[in-house]
């Protein structure tokens, strides 16, 4: 089973490296089995219309952003906990 089969754009999710540290990210798209997520540093987070028009103006200052996160949805999992317990 999926466990981001019905995320929407702006919905938590966690992902664990391979230190087996979890982040928290904010969902922004999907393209087949890759999730693409902003980073919950920003201080818009859980506010993803005011975080991306952030990240925008920082595109148009700097040239590029820093902040957008590309994983494989069999790394990423609805709760902290889920994440945390993972073997991947």
């Amino acid at each position: 089973m999926n466990m981001l089969a019905n995320i929407k754009l702006g919905d938590w999710y966690y992902t664990k490296d391979i230190n087996g540290d979890v982040a928290g990210y904010i969902f922004v798209a999907r393209q087949g089995q890759f999730i693409l997520g902003v980073s919950e540093r920003l201080r818009f987070a859980g506010r993803i219309g005011e975080q991306l028009q952030e990240m925008c103006d920082e595109c148009f200052r700097n040239g590029f952003t820093e902040c957008i996160t590309l994983h494989h949805e069999s790394r990423c999992f609805r709760t902290f906990k889920e994440a945390k317990i993972a073997r991947v």
